[in-house]
């Protein structure tokens, strides 16, 4: 593809899609966990956790607090400050209007590369992008060429075909989209990575559109938060997300047998249970109607999707769950549920606090 024929394909991409904004904080100093800053600081802290936010269209030039006829407010800096808050040195900046994203891509591989250089072990940096920022990130992943660092792209996937002939993934990758955006085709920007660790796809359904990125919904934050922790403490992680997975199937079993004695000691004592209809119970309701229910034969149960979010001596995680087996008339069935778990951690282990479990459409 010529020069010519590139700065058209991005120029074209540009007015397709519209985005966040950005806020800037000078400092030379050692930066501390917690930090904005608006470039890579001069003495980097290699034990810090790195956080890279590259906004969209709307945020440029300066102007951090732009509003969007269609969406609203930009809220910039709330977005930087909820992941500063989340003991992440972000580095962001209100950059220069510009028709041409690729240098602007260039600049963020090489601030990239400076942390690199200084020591930060890869899985402790995390490049985030929204809407046309995306596409900035995703062709700086192309030049990084590392397939140990955090992608995130958020709103992006209804981006023209045009921009797949500059990008080639690479790292461990999360697309984030909304149901209620354009829609989203993040699938074709795997087919042909090269560089890809680990891929996940996330949908939100917020029903703000586009402006579901305009500010720092939980939503779209928190997978990008887990996604970068998970890698960052991934030993940790994996330990937690094992052992909270293993309590999980215990007391899925224990509910399968019947084993009361076993439910007590997993679940805590203000334990609160709400099913897909929106109706909860509790602990002594929960082995009250086990107990008057009819014990499932032949059933199998399936985990998927697991991310495990860690709050110290709190823990969620979300995981898809599949449910197979056959009903009285013998007909085959099998249901797929969205399930979010709280798990306390008691001076006896973790104990699970609370389940909603929601009702998938197969």
């Amino acid at each position: 593809m010529s020069l010519f024929t590139k700065s058209l394909v991005l120029s074209i991409l540009i007015f397709l899609c519209v985005s966040p904004c950005e806020a800037q904080t000078k400092s030379d100093a050692v930066p501390k966990q917690g930090e904005v800053l608006y470039s890579v600081p001069q003495k980097i802290d290699t034990e810090a956790r790195y956080l890279f936010y590259i906004s969209g269209y709307l945020v440029h030039d300066g102007n951090i607090r732009p509003t969007s006829p269609k969406f609203g407010v930009y809220e910039y800096e709330q977005i930087l400050e909820t992941f500063k808050r989340r003991n992440f040195v972000v580095i962001s900046e209100a950059r220069k209007q510009s028709a041409e994203i690729e240098p602007y891509a260039m600049k963020v591989a090489e601030q990239v590369r400076q942390v690199l250089k200084a020591g930060v072990p890869p899985q402790n940096i995390t490049i985030v992008g929204a809407s046309q920022g995306s596409w900035i990130a995703m062709i700086a992943s192309t030049y990084l060429k590392n397939r140990s660092l955090n992608f995130v792209f958020i709103g992006s996937c209804a981006a023209e075909d045009g921009l797949l002939e500059l990008v080639d993934l690479h790292g461990n990758v999360l697309f984030i989209s909304e149901r209620t955006d354009l829609p989203a085709r993040c699938q074709r920007f795997r087919a042909d990575a090269t560089g890809l660790s680990e891929y996940k796809e996330v949908e939100t359904n917020t029903g703000q559109r586009h402006g579901f990125l305009y500010r720092p919904m939980p939503e779209w934050v928190e997978p990008t938060i887990a996604w970068a922790q998970a890698r960052a403490r991934g030993s940790a992680i994996s330990s937690l997300e094992q052992e909270l997975m293993r309590l999980q199937r215990a007391v899925d079993e224990a509910e399968t047998k019947k084993d009361f004695a076993a439910l007590d000691r997993l679940l805590a004592d203000g334990y609160i249970f709400t099913a897909p209809n929106g109706i909860t119970s509790d602990k002594r309701q929960l082995i009250e109607d086990l107990k008057k229910g009819e014990a499932e034969a032949g059933q199998t149960i399936d985990y998927g999707d697991v991310s495990v979010y860690d709050y110290g001596n709190t823990a969620v995680v979300n995981y898809l769950l599949t449910v197979k087996g056959r009903d009285k008339d013998g007909k085959d069935y099998t249901n797929r549920y969205r399930n979010t778990v709280t798990w306390s951690k008691q001076q006896n282990g973790w104990r699970m606090a609370a389940i909603h479990v929601s009702r998938m459409r197969t």
